[in-house]
């Protein structure tokens, strides 16, 4: 029933095998009746994040 909604998750990776970590900041914006663009950040946190549920 609401308009739009927003999105922002933080995450930090190992991104080596020499122990360096990675960060990295996801936002989404999503306006309601508006088509999408670009990858799909819902089925990225459902891979990422064991349990994650979408709450759009």
């Amino acid at each position: 029933s609401c308009c739009w909604g927003v999105r922002a998750v933080a995450r930090r990776f190992l991104s080596s095998a020499t122990g360096e970590f990675d960060n990295a900041f996801f936002v989404q914006i999503e306006l309601k009746g508006l088509a999408g663009f670009g990858r799909s950040t819902t089925s990225y946190l459902k891979r990422s994040i064991p349990g994650y549920e979408n709450g759009f």
